[in-house]
């Protein structure tokens, strides 16, 4: 009988074993057993754990879905579906608003999976290493702005994320806590007419129809350069 249960640190090891069967960039093995010590892991189980799924809740109400990954052996056998409509249940109970989730436009099962569980597009996002200098921008409001907040997209303003804003640009700037990749800064291009990345630890995340304002070549995040956000509404 297949079940559907939070993870805990004894299955890491089968939580390993699938990301690295999956194909896809491996970036969970990469940060290690850790990847379980925030938001919530949901494993799909029989004998042994098939599939699993990151949620995280966000402070705008919405719930975050990634690292969606299923063994090889259980693929078309709704594992995928099962652990997001348990996710987006849970959410649901949670009084959560909205579900959002990135995925790479290549990833043609996975997008149709999401779509057809009720996710539509709402914008596409292309990813560069790199910092924006914001010194010489001026703070400015929050707005109602989607911003990558650490790989998680929500609506910010709270005391994590910065606004900046100059003659052409307006940014927002988010600078990681407890994950892995703890105090990188991501940008996110939020309206502008010319940006340039400098090199640095961030990340800077650009918005597809915004993309015509960088100057300069700047660096491609390596292995993921483009992924569309996607939402619905719970």
């Amino acid at each position: 009988m297949v079940v559907i249960r939070e993870a805990f640190q004894p299955d890491w090891p089968e939580i390993s074993r699938v990301s690295r069967e999956s194909g896809y960039v491996d970036y969970i093995n990469e940060i290690g057993p850790t990847y379980i010590n925030w938001g919530k892991t949901l494993v799909c189980a029989d004998s042994r754990i098939d599939g699993f799924l990151k949620m995280e809740f966000l402070p705008d109400r919405s719930i975050y879905l990634s690292g969606l990954r299923v063994s090889p052996e259980a693929r078309r056998k709704g594992v995928g579906i099962a652990l997001t409509e348990y996710a987006l249940q849970e959410a649901r109970s949670g009084k959560m608003k909205v579900a959002r989730l990135l995925i790479e436009p290549g990833n043609v099962p996975s997008l149709a999976l999401a779509k057809k569980i009720g996710f539509i597009e709402i914008r596409a996002y292309h990813f560069f290493v790199g910092n924006i200098d914001v010194s010489n921008l001026k703070p400015a409001p929050s707005g109602d702005d989607v911003i990558n907040a650490g790989w998680t997209f929500y609506r910010a303003g709270g005391p994590d994320s910065e606004y900046y804003s100059g003659d052409v640009i307006r940014v927002a700037l988010f600078k990681s806590g407890e994950a892995w990749n703890h105090g990188q800064p991501y940008f996110t291009v939020l309206s502008g007419e010319e940006l340039v990345i400098n090199e640095g630890n961030g990340l800077v995340s650009v918005p597809d129809e915004l993309l015509n304002m960088l100057t300069g070549e700047p660096k491609k995040n390596p292995g993921f350069e483009k992924a569309l956000l996607l939402e619905k509404s719970l």
